[in-house]
């Protein structure tokens, strides 16, 4: 056990040079949430999130974790925000995460990049709306999230191309693409292990069947050469069940992809993996939805 009783947790996170450690995000203490209830909600069949101030950004070391605060190193903290969300880049020099400062009325989060070597933080996604569910391209050059800007609760799904100086330290963001643009919920993309393509949730299919889809991430090569770029392009459906698939990811090979769905009676939520044996070629066309599939 890594987290204190009666906490809060949530987005563990393996480091990827260490070997052993997780980074989390934790209230340490049993959080004030002045009677609201998290998770989901049989009843109107949404999931609530809540956002305690005491959530920080910790980091842990497995073997020798006893679950309690004092084997817990504070990577971010905030006493007036929420903070979680969190990713390293896979050097493990930059970690992102997600701020949401907690006060009446605040619907915004927004994303921040840390270079754990200096200390510095800088502002990558900021917009009115909630940024997050960041995570770290393969080569740690990009960024992919999900964004309500707009405020209509419609996520649409955004990549960010990071600027970086002689040191290697990130400087901020560089360009930023939306890959989908559309009256649906997008959200939870992930990155598939080539860094050319992106899954994520969408309710494109309704509400009440979340499915898994996948699009082009390819950020292409400079030169008169060179390949062009396809952000949002050659979408296609990966998940063909009904209830909810989504919150997929990718183990590093690309050769397997975990996800969690409903597809049980009681629409409880549970881990699914399967092979990907998805063609996902670069000329690859859309595929059109077969309800009998």
């Amino acid at each position: 056990r890594l987290s204190p009783p009666g906490s809060s947790n949530t987005c563990g996170w393996f480091h990827p040079t260490k070997p052993g450690v997780v980074i989390f995000g934790t209230t340490l203490v049993t959080p004030d949430t002045s009677g609201q209830k998290s998770g989901y909600q049989r009843s109107s069949s949404r999931y609530v999130w809540q956002f305690p101030r005491e959530m920080t950004i910790v980091e842990c070391d497995t073997r020798t974790a006893d679950g309690t605060a004092a084997t817990l190193t504070p990577l971010v903290t905030d006493a007036d925000a929420y903070l979680a969300e969190c990713v390293l880049s896979p050097d493990g020099r930059h970690l992102v995460y997600c701020r949401r400062e907690v006060r009446d009325g605040q619907r915004g989060g927004d994303l921040i990049i840390r270079d754990l070597k200096t200390g510095e933080d800088v502002l990558v996604a900021g917009h009115s709306g909630y940024d997050g569910g960041p995570f770290f391209s393969p080569d740690g050059t990009r960024l992919c999230y999900r964004s309500d800007r707009d405020g209509n609760d419609l996520l649409q799904i955004f990549v960010a191309e990071l600027s970086f100086d002689a040191s290697g330290h990130c400087t901020g963001l560089d360009r930023e693409f939306q890959l989908t643009d559309n009256g649906h919920v997008n959200w939870a993309p992930f990155w598939h292990p080539n860094g050319r393509f992106l899954v994520y949730a969408t309710s494109e299919m309704g509400h009440r069947n979340y499915e898994v889809f996948i699009l082009d991430a390819d950020a292409g090569t400079p030169g008169p050469e060179g390949r062009p770029a396809r952000y949002g392009t050659r979408k296609r459906r990966v998940t063909h069940a009904d209830g909810f698939d989504g919150l997929p990811a990718f183990n590093r090979d690309g050769s397997v992809m975990m996800w969690t769905g409903q597809r049980d009676a009681e629409h409880t939520s549970q881990l699914y993996l399967a092979d990907f044996v998805m063609d996902i070629d670069p000329e690859a066309s859309m595929r059109s939805y077969d309800p009998g599939h």
